[in-house]
């Protein structure tokens, strides 16, 4: 490689890293995020092009992935969908660095991209020590650091030299001139020498990173000697295929018997079920969380016994096909069960973010066993890794698109339309990724003036809860941010009918002449 490629990119390098402080030290991502996330992918791709190196269309669907997800963090707050996105973006990012070299990462096993992964690691500690030792190696042709160093000593030594000579001068001329004394100490103020142990590990930071993506552009551009083979096993088989039927048909077995059961009291209807002495909503509370597990569990079943166990001839390898499509079969009608559990807790006692988690992860879940099942009847078993970064991608993508905290408070404003209680304290709780839908049905004449006012006063306390917090840095800043920011009560007739004030350090609407607590907002059906 080309020295001058090499100060390329440790410059990328260094810059991606003077940005993550710059960004991220002591603030809240924000738009910080889309932008790294953007800048990162800008550097891969430069630093290929500065090698002359190809860049294939798998990396920029995987870039184009990381950057979108990334974006998440900027228009939303809800906490689990911004961990999500964020999360996967920065995984898609890595994943996209790890396979920049051949592109092939749609075709990779599991155990494909635990390698990668790894190579990817000790690339990042690696590389820059191997670039920097060709640079300074005598054989050399571009000079090496005998060369440089000679050009630098001048320098080096004048610097030493002058130093103390300044720093003495600098202390007689601050004793001779109360001015220059003064200009002195506001030079050390601006310093901030009371941070001093923190810039120095800041620094040190940034230069750890820097070296680190110095690593990580290095390996994106390193061509290896021959393309990998995609799709190696994770381990060898080493369990018959008698064993692995034995333990697939019992599964299936109690499978079949819980779908049974299933099928006759919680799909049967609230009469069955109140004939073993349970209530709907007491059979509905129990056991969604835990069969979302059992679903999760048999995949995890299905992969090692797919790895694991010897199926050699062609109608052992139909057994262990039908006996997984059996087994797929009975878990998505658990999942059912599932679903159909959570509904009616849903339906008994309202929306919640983790419900909700749960009622969107259980259609995903569905999709990743479908997936499964089609894998295994086209052959194509060690494409799951594909299905499963499919399934982490959608999954976070969906929750952004929904609007989390806007789905819940829909949902429970529709069940208190419908006659049901509304938990004002629990729609105070929420982001003010909520705030379009409340406004929504504020201004729907269907609703009660009821609920109105539950809906009027929570979106004051946002406000003013809004307006009393410190300004955030830019680097911090989201777009519901923008939304509350542009809500201002001196010039908002719907604002102005629910004032807020503070009285001994806590928050008060007034909503019909009384007024009520900010955070919890007392429900004001009582």
């Amino acid at each position: 490689m080309k020295t001058n490629n090499r100060w390329v990119l440790f410059l990328f390098g260094f810059i991606l890293a003077w940005l993550v402080d710059f960004l991220f030290w002591s603030k809240t991502p924000g738009i910080s995020y889309p932008i790294w996330i953007t800048l990162a992918a800008a550097a891969l791709i430069a630093s290929a092009l500065s090698a002359r190196n190809p860049v294939r269309w798998t990396s920029i669907v995987l870039l184009l992935i990381s950057v979108g997800l990334s974006v998440v963090v900027f228009i939303r707050q809800e906490p689990l969908t911004r961990f999500a996105a964020g999360a996967t973006a920065l995984a898609a990012l890595t994943l996209a660095a790890a396979d920049f070299p051949v592109g092939i990462w749609m075709k990779n096993a599991i155990l494909d991209h635990l390698i990668a992964f790894f190579m990817l690691a000790w690339s990042a500690v690696t590389r820059p020590f191997q670039a920097l030792h060709a640079y300074a190696s005598p054989q050399n042709g571009e000079g090496g650091f005998s060369r440089s160093l000679r050009k630098a000593a001048p320098i080096l030594i004048g610097l030493v030299i002058a130093l103390p000579i300044l720093g003495v001068l600098t202390i007689l001329l601050v004793s001779a001139d109360l001015v220059f004394s003064n200009q002195v100490e506001l030079f050390f103020k601006f310093l901030d020498l009371d941070r001093l142990p923190e810039y120095i590990f800041r620094t040190v930071f940034v230069l750890i990173l820097a070296v680190l993506f110095f690593g990580v552009l290095l390996h994106a551009i390193h061509k290896p000697e021959k393309a990998e083979e995609a799709g190696k096993e994770l381990v060898h088989p080493f369990l018959g295929w008698i064993e692995g039927t034995i333990v697939l048909s019992l599964v299936n077995i109690l499978f079949g018997l819980f779908v049974s059961i299933q099928v006759r009291y919680l799909f049967g209807g609230q009469a069955n079920i109140s004939e073993t002495g349970f209530t709907y909503s007491e059979y509905a509370r129990r056991g969604f969380n835990e069969l979302v597990m059992v679903t999760v569990f048999t995949l995890l079943l299905y992969l090692v016994f797919s790895a694991v166990c010897k199926w050699k001839q062609k109608w052992q390898k139909g057994i262990f096909t039908g006996l997984s499509l059996l087994m797929f079969a009975l878990v998505m009608v658990i999942l059912a069960s599932a679903f159909t559990r959570l509904q009616l807790y849903e339906s008994a006692y309202g929306f919640t973010r983790l419900r909700t988690y749960t009622h969107f992860f259980i259609f995903w879940l569905a999709g990743l066993l479908a997936g499964s099942a089609l894998l295994e009847v086209l052959k194509k078993r060690a494409r799951f890794a594909l299905l499963l970064i499919l399934f982490a991608a959608g999954y976070s993508l969906n929750l952004a698109f929904v609007n989390l905290d806007g789905f819940v408070a829909g949902k429970n404003i529709q069940r208190a339309a419908a006659g049901e209680d509304l938990d004002s304290q629990y729609l105070a709780s929420l982001s003010a990724d909520a705030l379009p839908v409340m406004l929504r049905e504020y201004q729907d004449s269907g609703n009660m003036p009821e609920i109105k006012d539950a809906l009027g006063a929570n979106v004051a306390c946002k406000v003013y809860d809004f307006n009393l917090q410190e300004d955030k840095p830019w680097q911090s800043f989201t777009l519901p941010d923008s939304w509350l920011k542009n809500m201002q009560p001196s010039g908002s007739d719907f604002l102005s009918a629910y004032p807020v004030k503070v009285r001994e350090g806590t928050a008060f609407v007034k909503v019909n002449g009384s007024w009520q607590e900010c955070y919890p907002i007392q429900d004001v059906f009582d």
